[in-house]
């Protein structure tokens, strides 16, 4: 991988509701500023596995050009040799500014831009960068100055464009990007960007995250009861990452969770067997699909597992055009001690009727 063209301009504020602080450069970031470990972060900003994956498109509709991709068609050619690199990311920099001109909760920060190749494929990032205050020691007399850093291992906000996929139509989730869980600045971001998530793909990572708890709950010897209690506690603890704390659901954390015994061992096994990495996006549909199908009135309590739906659980509606039909549920497969349970009672109805 290598680093071709390279240009940070800044746009931010320092607390929300302040005016916005805008410097833009004239010329490209040199490239032999990027040697060693700045040139390694940033290559490697976007290589995580469990980054959010889309394409363009506004409000849903693919076949609309947001503005990122049209300053890339306008700037790029047909074999992707770009015509003013510092050009376009200007412009790029100029409608971050007005998006947050129209939001002043949203603080900004130092706005990277480069184009780098990854195997034979050229990809165009976008990292808004944060920084912080810090200190620093002067090698000459020693003497403690302030210092400000840029936290590139603390990206929140990022994307890397697929150039040559996007180019050519090869893959429609050729955008590879990082917007963090707060629905505020992933709102704006994906503006920004003009990237509509893959929402399949999420839902994939949640059930695969489902059937990787169940799997090795049975691996473990663990009972179709207890295995469901597991996906009962993963189901209770991600909820409330999503909905109380507001915090990233993290793939450790859930191991400690529901396998606090040995986490790591799970951890393992959905990584090597589930492709799971260690930030996890939740689709709340599926994430409701970890609990069974459940219903009580005063007389019954039922629950079953939602993969039985269909094969040993049959629901029929009831006839719209018959008002004297009902909804059916028809059970196949009834546990044994269910129904040692009905046929003692049967019994028991029998030898009174007898008796009487």
């Amino acid at each position: 991988m290598a680093i071709q063209h390279i240009a940070i301009h800044i746009v931010k504020r320092d607390k929300k509701s302040d005016p916005l602080f805008v410097k833009l450069r004239d010329e490209e970031n040199p490239i032999s500023g990027l040697s060693g470990k700045l040139g390694d972060l940033l290559l490697n900003l976007f290589s995580e596995a469990n980054l959010h994956k889309g394409e363009f498109g506004v409000n849903g509709d693919n076949s609309v050009s947001p503005y990122l991709e049209q300053k890339l068609g306008d700037y790029y050619d047909d074999s992707l040799e770009i015509t003013d690199f510092i050009g376009m990311t200007r412009q790029l920099a100029e409608n971050y500014r007005l998006i947050l001109d129209g939001n002043v909760a949203i603080k900004g920060g130092y706005l990277v831009y480069y184009q780098y190749t990854k195997g034979d494929d050229i990809w165009f990032a976008i990292a808004i960068v944060p920084r912080r205050d810090g200190y620093d020691i002067t090698d000459d007399d020693a003497d403690v100055v302030e210092s400000n850093l840029l936290e590139m291992n603390k990206l929140h906000l990022g994307a890397a464009i697929n150039l040559s996929n996007w180019k050519l139509g090869l893959d429609s989730r050729y955008i590879s990007f990082k917007t963090g869980q707060a629905k505020e600045l992933r709102d704006y971001f994906e503006n920004y960007i003009g990237c509509q998530r893959d929402k399949q793909a999420i839902k994939i990572e949640t059930r695969r995250l489902r059937d990787a708890v169940r799997q090795h709950a049975k691996d473990l010897g663990l009972d179709d009861v207890a295995a469901q209690e597991k996906l009962d506690t993963a189901h209770a603890y991600i909820q409330q990452k999503l909905t109380k704390d507001k915090e990233p659901v993290l793939l450790s954390s859930v191991a400690n969770a529901v396998f606090p015994d040995n986490p790591q061992e799970f951890v393992v096994h959905a990584t090597d067997n589930f492709d799971l990495g260690e930030e996890l996006t939740i689709d709340n549909s599926e994430l409701k699909r970890y609990k069974k199908l459940s219903g009580n009135t005063r007389h019954i309590n039922l629950s079953f597992d939602r993969i039985l739906l269909g094969d040993s659980v049959v629901f029929e509606p009831a006839d719209p055009d018959d008002e004297g039909s009902s909804d059916t549920l028809h059970i196949s497969a009834i546990p044994a001690n269910l129904k040692k349970a009905i046929l003692e009672e049967l019994a028991i109805r029998a030898s009174e009727k007898v008796e009487n």
